[in-house]
């Protein structure tokens, strides 16, 4: 094309937009199957050992079952958070460090679930119960982030550590 005045056919144009879409695809699969194979020794285990119990399904009664081993998945991963957020602090030589870099790490993975899950609804039209799972999470992790640990240690025989 002369000095930049495009593409002087329409067939012109609509091959120039099929291109780009093929090339907009073939990336698009490119990242699909690059993050599953990064993500597969993740779900693999997890889904080899959570029996899926969704209604009308073979092991639908196994709910329980599912539910204790999610549970302990969680709480591994949990850990493996808080080592590599251990050796993290330690690299940085900064031990006071720990909170801060901890607090970072339980904010992203506490809040980033939620704010997809608002975005998800408030999408399908439902703008009440995006709120409402904004409102009602932030509860459910303070209650449960800070009653669970400070009653286990009240129970234990010990003074949650508070201010002074």
């Amino acid at each position: 094309w002369p000095r930049g005045e495009g593409p002087s056919r329409p067939q012109d144009t609509e091959a120039i937009h099929q291109s780009r879409g093929r090339c907009r695809d073939a990336v698009k699969g490119v990242a699909v199957s690059v993050s599953k194979s990064l993500i597969l020794p993740v779900t693999a285990p997890i889904d080899a050992t959570c029996p899926d119990c969704r209604i009308f399904q073979p092991m639908e009664g196994w709910y329980a079952v599912t539910f204790l081993v999610a549970f302990g998945w969680i709480g591994l991963w949990s850990m493996v958070v808080t080592v590599v957020t251990n050796r993290w602090v330690v690299l940085l030589g900064h031990p006071s460090a720990l909170g801060f870099v901890g607090l970072c790490v339980v904010a992203l993975g506490a809040e980033i679930p939620d704010a997809i899950n608002a975005v998800t609804v408030a999408s399908r039209g439902y703008g009440s119960m995006a709120a409402s799972s904004c409102i009602g999470s932030q509860i459910c992790n303070i209650c449960l982030g800070l009653g669970v640990p400070w009653s286990a240690a009240a129970w234990a025989g010990e003074v949650p550590p508070t201010s002074q």
